[in-house]
């Protein structure tokens, strides 16, 4: 069991507010902006939902972006993607992620601020799905995928 005053400063791409009731709001960015995911940015998220799935605190968890985007763009920073470890590392982290967004107990609500160019899945898994009328979502990873406007409403079967 983990309390909200040992690990909210703990992660740098996040910024969380919780209110007296336990609503937690859940920003990820990078210096305040649009954040830019990379090799860091995701082995800190393993971390950081498993954190929020574990306080008991917690009643609503909202997740949202900052800036224009909730998330566009992505680095190789901090990745190894050229070595049968790098790439073990990468795959056992993506695996753990959403594990720990699935093992989330309390209503999960993404407050999607604008386009989702990758790790759609994050939003996916949500319980309730809100999301901007410019907020398009890349639902492919090879180059020659398209981007298709968000519905006004998602169903998600997470629970």
């Amino acid at each position: 069991m983990i309390r909200f005053y040992a690990y909210r400063n703990s992660f740098p791409n996040a910024r969380l507010i919780r209110s007296q009731s336990g609503v937690l709001e859940v920003a990820l960015h990078t210096d305040g902006g649009t954040l830019a995911f990379n090799g860091h940015t995701h082995e800190q998220f393993v971390d950081l939902f498993h954190a929020l799935g574990s306080d008991p605190d917690n009643r609503v968890v909202i997740l949202t972006g900052s800036g224009g985007a909730f998330m566009e763009s992505i680095s190789p920073e901090g990745f190894d993607f050229f070595s049968p470890q790098g790439y073990d590392k990468i795959y056992r982290e993506g695996k753990k992620v959403l594990m720990n967004i699935l093992d989330i107990k309390v209503p999960l609500i993404a407050a999607v601020n604008g386009p989702v160019r990758l790790h759609s899945e994050y939003i996916l898994l949500a319980d309730i799905v809100l999301a901007t009328p410019s907020t398009v979502f890349r639902i492919s990873r090879t180059s020659n995928s398209a981007s298709y406007p968000a519905m006004a409403s998602i169903c998600s079967g997470r629970k």
